[in-house]
């Protein structure tokens, strides 16, 4: 009897086992080995059933970072909530800031609109300005430890002028005294995953990130905690399908999108937007590209 297993390309190579079967999640197509043909047979199927898979995350080196554009930032400028999830692991502690998400800013330094972060203090904070300029700090009391992962959701209410600030599906923090929330960015300014700053002045992010998205709302407690599934030995991220539709405004799976093409350790021109809203995050720049990484939650 053949045993179905779930790859995202097909194996190289002419000599496998006769009979051996494959679910490949890049083409939705059921595979089964011929001996006698030295192929693959090809059996169409809609997908229906298959595992949701987390295979690969980003590797930001510090210098490296992914541009979402311009056009996100339609979901931050003037709008009533917003929230950002990344899940998060670094390597080592360090005594600089380091941002996971943030929006380039005028002056060099990282004060962005909405930014997420490693302070140099290694805790998770949120940074938020609003259009007068005032900002806005907020973070995790707990220093992060190395080589753990972090599921991190920021939340912006501004029909509350609430910042809150959610770690691994508990709410660590909440600033209630936000002031003036209506905010707008420059119109040329753009968001980007692993750095922000002002031209070469980046606040690099060191670590892996996965599974991200941008919600156009502020998730409430029970959302932010359906974000990760808790069935099994340690939380790992869920799948976020159900929210397709229903405000979630990008989606960067970080390799695992059927539209990518991870390789580990491989370069990352572009991270495809499994919302299906198009926003195509990119790096045109080869020495500023992160790479894939097999290192993933479970």
């Amino acid at each position: 009897m053949a045993t179905l297993q779930i790859t995202d390309n097909r194996p190289s190579g002419d000599s496998h086992a006769d009979g051996k079967a494959y679910f490949e999640t890049s083409t939705n197509k059921m595979l089964v080995w011929n001996a006698t043909a030295g192929a693959w047979v090809e059996i169409d199927s809609d997908g229906t059933g298959a595992a949701y898979l987390n295979q690969y995350s980003l590797s930001f080196g510090g210098d490296d970072y992914l541009e979402l554009g311009t056009s996100v930032k339609t979901y931050f400028d003037g709008v009533q909530g917003v929230s950002v999830r990344a899940v998060i692991k670094i390597p080592s502690l360090r005594s600089t800031n380091s941002v996971v998400f943030g929006q380039e800013s005028a002056d060099s330094g990282d004060n962005s609109l909405f930014t997420v972060r490693l302070n140099s203090s290694n805790k998770i904070d949120v940074i938020f300005r609003n259009s007068s300029g005032s900002y806005f700090i907020m973070d995790w009391a707990n220093p992060v430890s190395a080589d753990t992962w972090y599921d991190v959701v920021a939340v912006f209410d501004g029909s509350s002028s609430d910042i809150l600030l959610y770690v691994n599906g508990d709410l660590k923090n909440t600033k209630d005294t936000v002031t003036d929330t209506t905010y707008t960015s420059s119109s040329n300014a753009k968001f980007r995953f692993g750095a922000t700053g002002h031209q070469t002045f980046l606040r690099g992010f060191e670590g892996l990130i996965d599974e991200a998205a941008i919600f156009s709302y502020a998730l409430s407690a029970s959302q932010v905690a359906s974000l990760m599934d808790t069935s099994g030995a340690n939380p790992v991220p869920a799948d976020l399908s159900s929210f397709i539709n229903n405000g979630l405004a990008a989606w960067y799976r970080m390799g695992d999108d059927s539209n990518d093409s991870p390789v580990d350790g491989g370069s990352v021109a572009s991270i495809t937007d499994s919302s299906g809203n198009g926003y195509t995050a990119t790096q045109g720049t080869v020495s500023s590209r992160p790479t894939f990484s097999t290192s993933v939650p479970s």
